[in-house]
């Protein structure tokens, strides 16, 4: 594989953040980020494609939440995520990764993720148009 510019996939523990956590148990968000975590595990990750547990990604309103972000890429955030979700957010970070800019066609999104992205940004300086 050509190197690429580092693609980072971010993942809020904090999620849900106003639902009570009894004693030994996981928010639904740390629930999501050991899924992904494992699922990234058990494939070879391109080298640039980074993930790490974050406390929010502000996006409270839809809960559970990750971010695909990169320099000169295109960032998006999905929410409404459960740990089933998994497979499907790190197949698309796959995509994003290898991507150049992070602009994956619309219909190269995962089925399950195409009603969850809550944000689309362009890069900084400019992107191809939507």
């Amino acid at each position: 594989m050509t190197a690429m510019a580092e693609a980072h996939l971010y993942i809020c523990e904090t999620c849900v953040r106003d639902r009570p956590v009894g004693a030994g148990e996981k928010t639904l968000g740390r629930q999501l980020a050991d899924a992904i975590t494992e699922r990234l595990r058990s494939i070879q990750s391109p080298a640039g494609a980074l993930h790490r547990v974050v406390m929010c990604l502000n996006g409270c309103p839809r809960p559970c939440n990750v971010a695909l972000r990169g320099a000169r890429r295109w960032s998006l955030r999905l929410g409404r995520l459960t740990p089933a979700d998994a497979s499907d957010v790190v197949d698309f970070f796959l995509d994003y990764a290898a991507s150049p800019d992070g602009d994956v066609p619309p219909a190269r999104w995962p089925a399950g993720l195409r009603d969850k992205v809550t944000m689309r940004t362009p890069p900084l300086g400019g992107g191809s148009a939507v």
